[in-house]
């Protein structure tokens, strides 16, 4: 009896060992963004240890970035520009989550619970940053440029004097190079500031003159006086 008792614990030892030795070991790169994240998490065959490895270096990546913006005194535009498109990818990660999390096991769902609340943090954060940095930027005085050279075209656009203001959820409105969400963003209308001179019309967007700056703004997120 001592004898199968002993074989027995080091069978045991033995199994142990071969599980713990063939624990795959994962390397998450130094950048995790949210195409990584849904194509880990909209596969096939989900691998688990992966998600959670992955999630906590996007979770706490996005909370830093955010933490970085947040604790700034300098106004950065172009930092909450990107925080602010980068806060769509997480809301999409976030749902993919919650999808998961409905057929993972007991430890998967505790640390999608944990960096979800990171995420959910960071995005309140990145919230309450982006509205008082637009109240802020509402209150100061436009910048000074020269009269730039106008056609014909748009100065008989301008004739009527229409005027676009800003009408953003989050406080400001980006002007970009072209009427397409995907163009260079040049620069940003804040909601409360002076408006920008109305040149014309490309679909769901407007053509505008922003202190000397001339670009497109979406029209759903904006209005002619």
């Amino acid at each position: 009896m001592t004898r199968i008792l002993f074989f027995f614990f080091i069978t045991l030892i033995f199994v142990s060992c071969n599980h713990f030795g063939n624990k795959k070991e994962i390397q998450v790169p130094a950048n995790v963004d949210a195409r990584t994240m849904k194509t880990l998490l909209e596969g096939k065959d989900v691998d688990m240890e992966l998600v959670s490895a992955y999630l906590e270096k996007y979770a706490t990546q996005y909370e830093a970035e955010v933490k970085a913006v947040f604790n700034n005194s300098v106004i950065d535009t172009s930092a909450m520009i990107k925080i602010r498109e980068k806060k769509q990818d997480v809301e999409d990660v976030l749902s993919d989550l919650k999808v998961v999390r409905a057929y993972a096991d007991k430890d998967l769902q505790f640390d999608i619970d944990r960096y979800s609340q990171i995420l959910e943090r960071s995005k309140q954060r990145a919230d309450s940053t982006m509205t008082s940095m637009a109240n802020a930027a509402a209150q100061q005085a436009p910048p000074k440029v020269e009269r730039i050279h106008y056609t014909p075209d748009e100065e008989f656009s301008m004739h009527g004097c229409k005027w676009v203001y800003a009408n953003a959820y989050d406080g400001f409105l980006n002007v970009r190079k072209r009427p397409s969400a995907a163009s260079s963003i040049l620069t940003a209308m804040y909601n409360g500031s002076d408006g920008a001179r109305y040149l014309g019309r490309s679909g769901n967007w407007y053509k505008v003159d922003y202190h000397g700056t001339i670009g497109y703004v979406n029209n759903k997120h904006c209005y002619i006086n």
